[in-house]
Parts: structure tokens; C-alpha cells; sequence
């Protein structure tokens, strides 16, 4: 080796001076390699550092031998601990020189050497305070060993490295430092300005990422339940396979274990490593990513999550690492537990909110629909489901029906029903606590009937929470939330659910106790009106009718009917009804002992049936008829009259719902009702055949009076008149007291005349209403001085005697009464016909009256006859009067038939 000038040492000094003045280590070795060739330009250089991770001596730089990089690309990466002439310099500790390095078999690649000539070795390591950090290797040509000077300089180049390797290390961890501190404070400032689960995570994942100088971070929110983890962050590669909301089941992926174990996990090469089960849907990370480092979420010995890093292949987690990503998992821990609590904290502020409201609805109305509707909608919103429903509990049956729900229902067009136990709520019922199923369809605690699950099946709907609704130790029904597959729910939303479904049962309680008051009294006024319809008519047909929709409206049936029986055929037919699709005259007449209502009648005794179809003891009776109407459950209850059954009561549903106990003792009500109009009515038309004799009877005696009076007392007095008649008297004395006595019995006769016209005119029967009433129009005028105008129209021909006689009778006694009370000094009267009616009016603008005042008094014999007469002839009369606004009476009476079947 040729001497070393002092130029050459200067500008080697300058180098080392470069060397110690790094703060990068790959600069500072590359410093040192171009320092050993700028001794030697044609010499071969190469650094490795101790790589105890990688176990040997990694290939930190190297240079030389003429810079053939094609060539210098085949030195080994790593050279194994205990090989080598690397191995050998570090183990001695000092350096090493070989003149013929050739023929040691410790030399690596001794052949790529001999082919260039490399004969010579050099090797010094490069250490400081007894650390030893790597070797300065140098291959020369055999011509040219190195001098004495040139060793020293190596020597003092290796020093140089060594102390600048050590600064850089200083300087990289003092990077280090930095970074984390940066990082820490990024993540501390971010969580103090959100508690948002979610960007917390993403914000914690791509710090984790850049401090940790990893390709991939994910961070893991251990979920409620078995154990299963959902990612809440993902960044780098991460976001390439993962997607946010992402759940790894319990026990699963590297995470999984650590979290199991509670303690962090290392594997250099996920895909080979057995410890770990996987998902397919987990197999894209490791494939990106196989050296992975996860590490639990733990905070006050409870694990709240996990987090992962993932590298390329090779990465090795130094201790550090394993420091600074435990940093990163207490500070991630530590936010999740925030974040839970503050999240805890609103979600029972929200509770405390929307019970309040709940409170402040339920407490402003006593709708049980309305008040089970917020209840519902509340819940559904607060709790987070796909749909939340109400249900009512038939004491009779157990069933449960749906009586509000909120949320998406697809494919069901009517409310669900339970029957006795059946699905969640029924468990929930029947139990008697809240009831939690993950699967519904795969549950084998529930029961659904046919239409229900096949329901379910076609719907998202999985799990399932329900609870019973109880109001003083007395289950009225129950509470169900429904969700999709995947959700879990927590103890917090079985105490949420409970406490609205407190409140929703002491609300539905008042509800129902307000809706049982309110349809009291309805029931109350129905009857109380039907008892003021009975007392105010006695026409059967309107009494009945009412009847039948009281029937329906307080039983909340679809149909209501009345059969009565029929004599001379012994059997039941339809005369009253609604809500009926077919006409009362296509109804089958019902036989004794046939059909709901045969039973009803050979019992005596209500009959009800809740599956009219089926039910074998009907089903087989009038099937056409219940088909028609679409009958399903039917009620009927016998009327009693007089020891026998002559009627029949029927209320009836198409839908399937039943009638109720309360319902037959309405209907029994409503049928003792029906009976009191059909006496009535019965009592009525009887005294009403004895009124219409008794006034035949009188008219009889009228006649006959009249003609007695008019044909023998009149004839009688005739024949004294001319007896009286004396044409030459014997005195004048005489003269004038047969003269008087002559205007005695004249005066006699006229008033036997009249007498015999006011019983009953001749004309009358003779020639007909209106020429009689023509001649008593006359007579009047001429007693009271009160004028008449007569009107008339259709008049012209003859009507039934009875009918004659009451119309003359009703205009004879109303004109009497404008004489007596109406201080008048003219009427009206207006008489009509029509092919069915004969009417008759007398209006006066006089004194009038008070009617009500007139009827309390009891004083009102003349309305009362003039009604009566009406009545008689199966017609109606109406008063219209006020004090001072004259009278208008107004009669009609029917020429065929009764006037209220013509108008029914």
C-alpha cells in the first residue's frame, strides 16, 4: 500500500470530521465507505450493524470494486450470528487482518472475491463504550495489503461511525420522543373536543399509524354480549378491508386473542401462524399485511376493546414499539371509556327527556289508541329499532292483539295477534319478566302461528325484546321492540323498555278505566234514549230499529238484527236490522233449536259463539246465510215476553272478534228493552181497537140521538106548533099567550135542530165531509161571528165513513177551541187529498199558548182528543203555537195503510 500524503490524510480528516457530524445513520455510513475508498478507489467496502431481530449482520452500506452494482447486488442481505468474517472480527473485538483471506473458511462468497482479485482482508468493529453496534469489512488486492498509516485510518473511521451511529440513535429515538409526544398531544387535544365513538377511533387509528410507521391501523369497540368486536377506525391499508361497523366474532384474528388473553399479541406472519381463527372476510388483512401487533383496551381491569397494526413481511415490533403502541392503547382505552360514559350520560338525559314527554302526553290524554301510539313511537325512536309495538291481553282468551305499533312493517296489513303464550310477548305475558331472543325463527322457546311466521320470514325482523305491561300485580298486556339480525340487546335497553312499559301501563290502565266510564255512559244515554223512544212512541218498526243500532254501536258489532217470532208458522224471521249485505227479506226463517239463534230460542238462555263456521253445533245450520254475511262470531239473546220467547236478538262480527260478557249483558239489556216496546206496542194497539170502537160506538149513539131528536121530538114539537096555531083566539089575553108559546116551541125546535146537527149531521153520511163541513163552517159563523175561510183541493169524492167522521170531528172540535181561547175574528181552513193522505189545517193569528206549559198543567183535553182521533185513523197530528203567534194545527191520516209504514 503506497504511503499516505498529507493532502490525503487532510482530506481523510475532513471526512471523519463529516462522519462525526451526521445525525442519519445511512448517511453516516455511507460517509464512511466513500472515506475507506477515497484511500482506496479499487478497494471493496461494506458496513454491516448488529441486527439481533434479524439474527446476524444486516447490510447497512457498502461500495467499491470498481462500483459494478450488478456485480455488488449479490452480497447477502443478513449474514447469520456465528458466520463469516464479520462474525469473527465481532467476536475478537479488534481488528482483524488476513493477507490471503481466500483460503479461510470463514470467508463468505470467497469466490465472487477470488474472481476480482480481492485477496486481502480487513475488518475492524465498530464499537463504543463496549457496545458493539457492527463491522467495517475491506477487501484489497494482494498486490496491495494496507499500510500501517492506512489501518489507523480505518481504525479511526470506524471510531468516527461508531460514535456517530450512537448520536444518530440518540437522535432517532430522540425523534422518537418527539413524534410520540406529538401524537399523544393530537390525541388528547382530539379527545378533548369530541366524544363521537367514531371519530375518536378513525383519529386514533391514523396517529397509530404514522407513530408506529406501520402500513395498516385498526381500532376495535368490544360490544356488549359473547365478546364480538366492531371497528370503530381504520387507516392506511386498513381502510383496503375493513369496513367501519365492521364485527369480528369473539375469540377471532390476532385481536381476538389478545383480547381474550388480556395481554398484547406479536406474530411475525399471521398467515402461518396457528394461534388465530379467521373469517373469510378476514383474510384480506393478513395477506396485505402478516406482521401484526394487537394490544387489549383496558381500563380499571375491564377490557373495553383492542387495536392492531400490521406490517409488510419482516417488520419485527422492537420493545419500543411495544411501549409506545401500549401508550396508544391506555390513551384509546381511556377515550372509549369517555366516550361510553358521556354517551351513557346523553342517552339517559335523552331517556329522562322522552319519559318526560311520554309522562306530559300520557298524563293529556285518556285515548287508549293515542296514549299507546306515543308510547310506542317514543320507544321505537329512543331504543333505536326497526318497529315497537303495543298489545292488549284478552282476559277471556289470553290472546294478545296489536293496538299501536310505529316503524317500518312491511308486508302486514292488519294488526298481529297472539293467541295464548304465543311468540316473545306471549312469553313475556306468561312469565310474567322481559324476554330477549337473538333469533326468533330459530328460538325454541317461541311459538308463532302460521300467518305470523310466515310473516317473519319475509320480513328483516330477528331479534326481538319484549316485557309485560302489569298495573297492580295484574299483567294487561305487553311491550315489543323488533330489529334486524345483528342486534343485541343490552341490559340498558331492558331497563329503558320496562320503564316505559311502567308508564304505558299505568297510562293504558287510566285509559281503559276512562274508556269503561265513557262507554258507560254512552250505554246510559243509548238506553235512557231508547226508555224516552219507547214512552214517546208506540210504533214498534222505529222503537226496534233503534233497538237493533244501539245493538251495534255499544256491542261495536258489524251486524245487528231483530227476529221476531211468527204464530202460525212457529219460526223466527228477520224484520229489523243493520249492517246486513243482503235485504232482511232473503234471511232464512229461523226453527226452533237451528242455528245460533234456534239455541238461543229452545234454551231460553243467550247463545255465542266466537267461530261461527266451525263451531260444531251450528255449523251445519243455515251455512249459505252465515257464508253470504261472512259471520265468524255471533251473539244472540232471547226476548221475553210474557213467559215465552218471541223475539230474537243478533249481534255479529265478519272479523275474528269475539263478543264479550260485558256485550251479552248490553244485549240482554237491549232484548228486555225490545220486549217493553213490543208490550207496549201490543197494549197499545189494543186500547187503540177500544178507543176506535168506543168512538164508533159513539157515533153510533150520536147518530141515533140525532135522529130521535130530529125525526120523533121534533116531529112531536112540530105537531104542538100547530096545535098552538089557533086562528081566531078566543080573548086577545089568549092570543098573546098562545103567541108566546108558539116562539117557545119554535125556539125548542131550532135548538133540537142544532143539538141534532152537533151530534151528528145527516149530511154527513148523506153526502160527505166537505158539504158537511160547508154547513157546520155556516152555523158557526153565525153563532160566533168568527169568520171562515174555507180552502180545499182533491175533496171531490167520497172517503171511508170513519175516515169522514174523524176529519169532520177534528175540524168541528179545533174550531171550537179558536172560539173559546183564541180571541180571534177570523181562521183558516184548509182540507186536502192525495192518492194516500187527507189533510186538514186551521191556523188563526190569535192569542196562541204555551204547549209546554198547556201539557204540564194536565189541562189539554181538547189537544189530547183531537190527538187521539189522529191516532185512531193511523195518522198523526202537530200543534205549532207560541203566546201571541196564533195556532196552526195540522192533521194527516192515511187512505191506505198507516202513514209511518209509508214513510219507513
Amino acid at each position: 500500500m503506497q504511503n499516505v500524503s498529507l493532502d490525503r490524510l487532510r482530506q481523510v480528516a475532513n471526512l471523519a470530521r463529516s462522519v462525526a457530524s451526521a445525525l442519519d445513520v445511512d448517511t453516516v455510513l455511507r460517509q464512511v465507505v466513500e472515506a475507506v475508498l477515497s484511500l482506496r478507489p479499487r478497494a471493496f467496502c461494506v458496513v454491516r450493524l448488529v441486527d439481533p431481530e434479524r439474527g446476524g449482520y444486516r447490510l447497512a452500506a457498502k461500495g467499491g470494486a470498481d462500483q459494478d452494482e450488478t456485480d455488488v447486488a449479490s452480497v447477502a442481505e443478513v449474514i447469520p450470528f456465528g458466520r463469516g468474517m464479520t462474525h469473527a472480527v465481532a467476536q475478537s473485538g479488534q481488528p482483524v487482518l488476513l493477507p490471503d483471506a481466500l483460503g479461510d473458511p470463514r470467508l463468505v462468497s470467497a469466490m465472487w472475491h477470488e474472481e476480482r482479485g480481492l485477496k486481502v482482508y480487513y475488518g475492524v468493529p465498530i464499537s463504543a463504550g463496549g457496545e458493539l453496534m457492527g463491522v467495517l469489512n475491506v477487501a484489497l488486492s494482494e498486490t496491495a495489503p494496507p499500510t500501517a498509516e492506512e489501518r489507523e485510518i480505518v481504525d479511526l473511521l470506524a471510531s468516527h461511525a461508531a460514535v456517530a451511529i450512537g448520536n444518530a440513535r440518540l437522535f432517532a429515538e430522540s425523534e422518537t420522543r418527539r413524534r410520540t409526544a406529538e401524537a399523544l398531544a393530537e390525541v388528547w387535544r382530539f379527545l378533548s373536543e369530541t366524544f363521537d365513538v367514531a371519530a375518536l377511533g378513525q383519529r386514533i387509528a391514523d396517529v397509530v399509524l404514522r407513530a408506529l410507521r406501520v402500513r395498516a391501523a385498526v381500532l376495535y369497540r368490544l360490544l356488549p354480549g359473547p365478546g364480538d368486536l366492531a371497528v370503530i377506525g381504520r387507516s392506511g391499508e386498513a381502510e383496503r378491508f375493513f369496513d367501519p361497523g365492521v364485527v369480528i366474532p369473539a375469540g377471532h384474528g390476532v385481536v381476538g386473542l389478545a383480547v381474550s388473553r388480556r395481554q398484547p399479541v406479536v406474530t411475525p406472519d399471521v398467515r402461518v401462524d396457528s394461534r388465530f381463527m379467521v373469517t373469510e372476510s378476514m383474510r384480506p388483512g393478513p395477506t396485505r399485511c402478516p406482521s401484526v401487533l394487537s394490544l387489549p383496551l383496558v381500563v380499571k381491569g375491564q377490557v373495553v376493546g383492542g387495536f392492531t397494526v400490521g406490517d409488510v413481511l419482516g417488520r419485527v415490533y422492537t420493545d419500543e414499539d411495544l411501549r409506545l403502541a401500549q401508550t396508544f392503547a391506555d390513551q384509546a382505552a381511556v377515550a372509549l371509556e369517555n366516550a361510553r360514559l358521556f354517551a351513557e350520560t346523553e342517552r339517559r338525559r335523552r331517556e329522562s327527556v322522552a319519559l318526560g314527554n311520554v309522562s306530559q302526553t300520557l298524563a293529556q290524554s285518556l285515548h287508549p289508541g293515542a296514549v299507546a301510539q306515543r308510547v310506542v313511537d317514543c320507544v321505537r325512536d329512543l331504543v333505536g329499532v326497526l318497529a315497537a309495538s303495543v298489545f292488549r291481553l284478552d282476559p277471556e282468551s289470553g290472546a294478545l292483539e296489536e293496538t299501536a305499533s310505529s316503524g317500518a312493517t312491511p308486508l302486514r296489513g292488519r294488526p298481529l295477534r297472539y293467541p295464548r303464550g304465543g311468540g316473545a310477548v306471549g312469553l313475556a305475558v306468561r312469565e310474567r319478566r322481559a324476554v330477549v331472543s337473538n333469533d326468533v325463527l330459530a328460538d325454541p322457546r317461541l311459538e308463532f302461528p302460521p300467518e305470523v311466521r310466515a310473516f317473519l320470514e319475509s320480513s328483516p325482523i330477528r331479534t326481538i325484546l319484549a316485557v309485560p305491561l302489569t298495573v297492580k300485580g295484574q299483567v294487561i298486556g305487553a311491550l315489543g321492540l323488533v330489529d334486524a339480525s345483528g342486534r343485541v340487546f343490552t341490559e340498558d335497553d331492558v331497563r329503558l323498555a320496562q320503564a316505559f312499559a311502567d308508564q304505558a301501563s299505568v297510562a293504558l290502565e287510566n285509559a281503559r278505566l276512562y274508556a269503561d266510564a265513557e262507554r258507560r255512559r254512552v250505554e246510559a244515554e243509548t238506553l235512557s234514549g231508547l226508555v224516552r223512544s219507547i214512552t214517546a212512541t208506540l210504533d214498534p218498526p222505529s222503537v226496534l230499529r233503534r233497538v237493533a243500532g244501539a245493538a251495534r254501536e255499544l256491542c261495536g258489532s258489524d251486524i245487528a238484527h231483530i227476529l221476531l217470532r211468527d204464530a202460525e208458522s212457529d219460526t223466527m224471521f228477520a224484520r229489523y236490522g243493520v249492517g246486513h249485505a243482503v235485504g232482511e227479506a232473503d234471511a232464512p226463517r229461523i226453527a226452533r233449536g237451528r242455528g245460533a239463534g234456534g239455541q238461543a230460542w229452545s234454551t231460553g238462555r243467550p247463545f255465542r259463539t266466537a267461530n261461527r263456521p266451525n263451531d260444531p253445533r251450528i255449523r251445519d245450520d243455515y251455512p249459505e246465510a252465515a257464508k253470504r254475511e261472512g259471520v265468524i262470531a255471533t251473539l244472540v239473546v232471547p226476548i221475553w215476553i210474557s213467559g215465552q220467547v218471541e223475539g230474537l236478538l243478533y249481534v255479529s262480527n265478519r272479523a275474528d272478534r269475539s263478543f264479550t260478557d260485558r256485550d251479552e249483558a248490553i244485549l240482554i239489556r237491549l232484548a228486555d228493552h225490545a220486549a217493553i216496546a213490543i208490550q207496549n206496542a201490543t197494549l197499545y194497539s189494543r186500547l187503540q181497537g177500544l178507543s176506535g170502537r168506543l168512538m164508533e160506538v159513539q157515533e153510533a149513539e150520536r147518530r141515533h140521538l140525532a135522529r130521535e131528536l130530529h125525526d120523533e121530538i121534533g116531529q112531536l114539537l112540530t105537531g104542538l106548533r100547530l096545535t098552538l096555531d089557533v086562528p081566531e083566539p078566543p080573548s086577545p089575553a089568549l092570543g098573546l099567550r098562545l103567541g108566546q108559546a108558539q116562539a117557545l116551541v119554535q125556539e125548542l125546535l131550532e135548538r133540537i135542530r142544532a143539538l141534532s146537527l152537533d151530534l151528528r149531521p145527516s149530511i154527513l153520511d148523506d153526502l160527505g165531509v166537505l158539504p158537511a163541513l160547508l154547513d157546520n163552517i155556516e152555523r158557526y159563523m153565525s153563532q160566533t161571528k168568527i169568520r171562515v175561510h174555507l180552502e180545499h183541493s182533491g175533496l171531490d169524492r167520497r172517503f171511508a165513513a170513519e175516515t169522514e167522521t174523524g176529519v169532520y170531528r177534528i175540524v168541528q172540535e179545533a174550531l171550537t177551541n179558536v172560539a173559546r181561547h183564541g180571541q180571534v175574528d177570523e181562521v183558516t181552513v184548509r182540507l186536502w187529498a192525495t192518492d194516500d193522505v187527507l189533510g186538514v189545517q186551521v191556523e188563526d193569528h190569535g192569542a196562541g199558548f204555551d204547549p209546554d206549559a198547556v201539557l204540564g198543567t194536565g189541562r189539554s183535553g181538547g189537544l189530547a182528543g183531537l190527538r187521539e182521533r189522529a191516532a185512531l185513523l193511523n195518522g198523526h197530528l202537530t200543534v205549532e203555537t207560541h203566546p201571541g203567534r196564533g195556532v196552526r194545527l195540522t192533521a194527516e191520516v192515511p187512505l191506505n195503510g198507516s202513514l209511518r209504514r209509508a214513510g219507513e
